[in-house]
């Protein structure tokens, strides 16, 4: 029995079974908002008309947008809250909501919507700070959901606002 439990550890370590190697993160910035993505192969692009920001590899997008809360009071939605304001996007986006969180620092739901290029799974991050409001969208093909819907929850708790 010893032998075999000897044999088994060296071939779980040697096949990584043990220790599991982390991503490594880094942490981007764009005006006040940061935010963590691994490493590995995530560029940022020109700025798409109607986004603060954009990155991107071959199965993922990642674009922010700010909204000031003084565009808002301008819009008639004065002391708006956090809570309130995802409510508001919710509904102007008109789609079907797969899970809803609220935390203290954010709001994150996921939804999916078909456009002229296929199917999309999105993660969606709000985040308040006391000038303005920011969305943080998470997006792949639906035929990735499994592999990056965890991802996408993870992400949305390293952003900082």
């Amino acid at each position: 029995m010893k032998k075999f439990l000897i044999i088994l550890t060296v071939v779980l370590l040697a096949f990584g079974g043990g220790c599991s190697k982390k991503e490594k993160y880094k942490t981007y910035t764009y005006n006040e908002l940061s935010f963590e993505l691994p490493e590995s192969q995530i560029v940022q692009l020109d700025n798409l008309q109607g986004y603060d920001f954009v990155y991107d590899n071959q199965e993922i997008a990642i674009f922010g947008i700010k909204e000031t809360k003084e565009s808002l009071k301008n819009l008639g939605y004065e002391n708006i809250t956090l809570t309130e304001y995802a409510d508001l996007l919710i509904s102007l986006y008109n789609v079907t909501i797969i899970d809803k969180t609220v935390n203290k620092t954010n709001v994150v739901f996921s939804y999916i919507t078909g456009t002229a290029d296929g199917d999309f799974f999105y993660t969606i991050g709000i985040y308040e700070n006391s000038e303005s409001f920011w969305i943080v969208n998470y997006a792949c093909a639906v035929s990735n959901r499994a592999k990056y819907e965890p991802l996408f929850k993870e992400w949305t708790q390293r952003v900082k606002c």
